[in-house]
């Protein structure tokens, strides 16, 4: 028997239906909030990784900037394969590649009609090749993006500094976007040299019209865009606080406010995201002398961290070698972070959370928080148009690890979200993690490694209702001490904070001349007698064999030290001298084997600090006026800023970390606290690489900034910027106190007899 059938009620019911639906529709979504993205901005922002190819000329000549006069002929790569170029950064996880097709000194990687310093004029494939069309081949073979280099300062043309000159460069740009392919991203250098600047009045307009006509899904770089902006460091980094938006009218190519662009404008009046580019060696083009300079995979995780993680996207250099080839070790540490990245963003742990919002917009399942773990970056979870605060709760079965969230706001409706806090369950309470400022494309939100079944993101503050397309959560397995979370930093750091009050203690072989070297008094600082008495090594070390301070009684340095109430006390282990003030089994050059004194200064130290609750600290010099591989070889004057020793990295590896070793296993310090970074030879890459391994051996120790390259001078703290180390050093200023009691750091014959009167 069928069922009876009410038609009216199944009318009504349809009816019903069909109004519900049309209800449901009728929630509009947000209205777009200031600048949004073009459609190739937007293809440019999904692009994330991908690289910048410095070969040319230069390669070649051993320049960064070469002169435009150089013999076509000098540029010859034996094994040119830009396959290899290729399948590296496919295989490093990059997207894309970036060719200097043209750098400042003109020379073209194509046979272009416009100029007679190109590869058709070298001997280079009898004249024959055209690197771009081989490397359009392999990005086409590979499926990677091309993008262009293109400098429009020419120091070959005879033409640049005429407006004919604007016309060859245009013709130029034609060139190269009409017989190369697709292009996803051309690349202005603003760049320009000493007795250049105002030579040539670029026909920006015109460039770009040229590239819009070609090429109108690429995306145009230079320093005000007019797609892209570059972000004003080339340390590899974009400011916590980044903006895709910009007042784009008031900079340009060239721009003196470049610092502005690491950060853009709040409220900006276009769109203009930033690409954060540096080079994986500190130059830009291969040079032989940098193979063992090559930025560590801690360094280059972290410039991934605070550029993709910051809302840009990352350009790294690849500096292709004098054989066409991207060098071995460039590529291995490549595959470092690669095998990083991958341990890291494999398993998100919030596609399987469940996620609650305060507030829906309109009630409407269609912005629901359930968007933010769908993995579809099209949908997204917002708020009432009236709401701009709001919480996000996600929650699990049963408790995760993780150490890394990722925010993504849903573009196409313009960036909004100026602060976001994350806290995770602990028991009744909230446990507050982290707070950061602006999201956009992506922020990554770092946090100490937590263990929870409920975590929550707070939009704190947001410019217009807010609207996220994904929320992921992660955790980073392995250790990065350059990643460490601003709350893990602040636990280390507290017992220095409240400390308030050090000693610090110079001493060494320089104690004994005490200022004076031949009867005659050297001006300076006492513990610099070596450099200002341009003492050679042999005369100096006589100093050191007659170091014997029968009367040291550590015990009594730490209970004045207590009495004082100091809380910490940091001594010279080796000042610049490069004497050693315990047995150093890397060197003889130390208090055991080459003073009379045969007592381990160091070890009775720690032993006294321990005994009267005085943490213990050393200072240790960068910088070494008697190692032959460091400054030694810069007699008389071992200072000399403009010296480089090819074999520094022999002393850092095989002298200075094994030293660092040996101070942290035998001694177990709370800070170290290093000197003499103003060297040449010294980098910041390096700073990060030794900050790093030091905190691998003792995970809790302090380090100051002298580390790195950031300090300014006796003002003592970092300059703008992202350089490495836990505390500012000022010099006879406030913080960490170096005020000298008297006149130097270190005893002198005159200050110690004025100090008896």
């Amino acid at each position: 028997m069928k069922p009876f059938i009410n038609c009216r009620r199944l009318a009504f019911l349809v009816l019903f239906g069909l109004v519900f639906i049309q209800c449901k529709k009728s929630v509009p979504p947000p209205e777009p909030f200031g600048p949004t993205p073009s459609a190739r901005q937007l293809d440019w922002h999904k692009m994330k990784y991908y690289a910048f190819v410095h070969f040319n000329m230069n390669t070649f000549t051993g320049k960064e900037w070469g002169t435009g006069t150089e013999d076509p002929d000098t540029f010859f790569p034996t094994r040119l394969d830009c396959r290899q170029w290729v399948k590296t950064a496919k295989a490093a996880g990059m997207e894309g590649i970036i060719l200097t097709a043209k750098h400042h000194d003109g020379f073209c990687l194509w046979p272009s009609k416009y100029s007679d310093h190109t590869v058709a004029q070298s001997a280079w494939r009898n004249g024959k090749g055209d690197v771009l069309k081989d490397l359009s081949e392999a990005c086409r073979e590979f499926g990677l993006k091309m993008g262009l280099y293109l400098s429009p300062w020419d120091k070959h043309s005879p033409l640049y500094g005429t407006p004919e000159y604007n016309e060859l460069f245009k013709n130029q740009l034609r060139e190269v976007l009409t017989n190369y392919g697709e292009i996803f991203e051309v690349w202005f250098d603003g760049a320009v040299g000493e007795g250049y600047e105002g030579k040539q009045l670029y026909d920006w307009d015109g460039f770009i019209q040229v590239v819009r006509e070609l090429q109108p899904n690429a995306v145009i770089f230079s320093d005000a865009g007019p797609d892209i902006r570059w972000v004003g460091t080339e340390a590899g980094f974009a400011n916590p606080t980044n903006w895709c938006t910009l007042n784009r009218d008031n900079y340009y190519p060239g721009t003196p406010d470049f610092m502005d662009l690491r950060s853009g404008n709040k409220n900006g009046t276009h769109w203009v995201p930033a690409e954060v580019n540096t080079s994986i060696r500190p130059g830009w083009y291969f040079h032989p002398e940098q193979d063992t300079e090559v930025k560590s995979v801690e360094h280059l995780e972290l410039i991934y961290y605070h550029s993709v993680g910051r809302n840009g996207n990352l350009l790294l250099n690849l500096p292709v070698d004098r054989r066409g080839l991207v060098p071995e070790t460039d590529s291995t540490r490549l595959m470092e972070l690669k095998k990083r990245l991958d341990a890291t963003f494999t398993r998100n742990f919030a596609s399987n959370a469940t996620v609650s919002a305060s507030n829906i917009r309109g009630g409407d399942a269609a912005f629901s928080p359930e968007n933010l773990t769908d993995g579809d970056a099209e949908t997204y979870w917002a708020t009432d148009d009236d709401t701009q605060t709001a919480e996000l709760i996600l929650t699990w079965d049963t408790p995760q690890t993780f150490n890394l969230v990722a925010l993504h706001e849903y573009l196409p409706l313009g960036q909004r979200i100026e602060r976001v806090s994350v806290a995770a369950r602990s028991g009744e309470n909230w446990e507050p993690l982290a707070e950061v400022t602006t999201v956009g494309r992506t922020r990554f939100v770092r946090i100490p490694k937590t263990t929870t079944n409920q975590l929550k993101i707070s939009i704190l503050s947001s410019m217009a209702p807010p609207v996220l397309a994904e929320i992921s959560v992660w955790l980073r397995p392995h250790d990065n001490y350059l990643l460490e979370s601003e709350k893990e930093k602040n636990a280390r750091m507290a017992w220095w904070r409240a400390a308030g009050f050090g000693m610090f203690i110079h001493w060494g072989a320089y104690a004994v001349p005490g200022g004076i070297y031949r009867g005659k008094e050297v001006s300076g600082v006492g513990e610099w007698i070596m450099n200002h008495g341009q003492i050679p090594i042999p005369a100096y070390e006589q100093f050191v064999r007659r170091f014997n301070p029968q009367k040291f009684d550590a015990r009594e340095w730490a209970r004045i030290a207590k009495a004082a109430g100091m809380k910490y006390m940091v001594i010279t282990s080796k000042h610049h001298d490069g004497f050693c003030l315990w047995d150093s089994a890397v060197s003889d050059y130390d208090i055991m084997d080459f003073a009379p004194f045969k007592r381990d200064i160091l070890g009775e130290l720690a032993e006294a600090c321990r005994a009267e609750g005085i943490r213990l600290g050393f200072y240790y010099s960068i910088m070494d006026w008697h190692h032959p591989d460091a400054q030694g070889i810069n007699y008389p004057k071992y200072n000399d800023d403009d010296s480089f020793n090819p074999r520094f990295p022999h002393y850092r590896d095989e002298y200075m970390k094994p030293q660092l070793k040996e101070l942290i296993e035998k001694y177990d310090p709370a800070i170290l606290w290093f000197d003499g970074e103003w060297i040449k030879n010294w980098t910041e890459a390096q700073g990060k690489d030794l900050y790093q391994y030091v905190r691998s051996l003792k995970p809790d120790i302090l380090i100051n900034n002298r580390v790195g390259k950031g300090r300014q001078g006796r003002q003592g703290m970092n300059k703008a910027g992202e350089f490495v180390g836990d505390f500012g050093t000022p010099e006879q200023e406030i913080l960490e106190h170096l005020r000298r009691l008297m006149e130097n750091t270190d005893y002198r014959r005159r200050q110690g007899q004025e100090g008896r009167r």
